[in-house]
């Protein structure tokens, strides 16, 4: 339906939120994200946040250049193709909480292969989970409160 900005090239940041379940801790391995970019997608910098009122609030880890497993061209909208890119990252552990579960928030930095800094995160309304995406432009907001990213978090969960 949309798009946020996610470029490198840009003072723009957007970031998805990740839910532990309570009672567990979670592993994130890898991420599968649809990108709008032309040119491929050259590099991609994670960043993990806590959660501050529903939106990103500091930052409790990064990873630059994760792996690039796959990434293929799915579609095309707005004059950008849509990128599935799959991302292989260092395992990073969310912390759980005992009774209770723990919002965290993961940010996409990416580098398309143009260095156009034309990148957007896509968001749809078909399947949001949680939080709305979040935007930072002089701060964190919600682009739009019934739009998340399109995105899968894959790893291990353990009590």
């Amino acid at each position: 339906e949309n798009g946020i900005n996610c470029s490198s090239a840009t003072a723009f940041q957007t970031a998805n939120d990740l839910t532990v379940s309570a009672d567990e801790n979670f592993t994130l391995t890898n991420i599968t994200a649809s990108i709008f970019a032309n040119g491929g997608i050259s590099n991609v910098d994670v960043n993990y946040y806590s959660d501050a009122a529903g939106l990103p609030g500091a930052i409790i880890g990064s990873e630059a250049s994760v792996t690039i497993d796959n990434q293929t061209v799915i579609g095309a909208n707005f004059g950008l193709d849509v990128n599935e890119v799959e991302l292989t990252v260092t395992p990073f552990m969310f912390a759980g909480q005992a009774g209770t579960p723990t919002t965290y928030w993961v940010e996409l930095s990416v580098t398309d292969g143009g260095g156009s800094g034309a990148v957007y995160w896509v968001v749809t309304s078909s399947s949001s989970i949680g939080n709305p995406t979040a935007l930072f432009d002089a701060g964190w907001a919600y682009f739009d409160p019934l739009l998340d990213g399109v995105y899968i978090w894959e790893g291990n969960c353990e009590p």
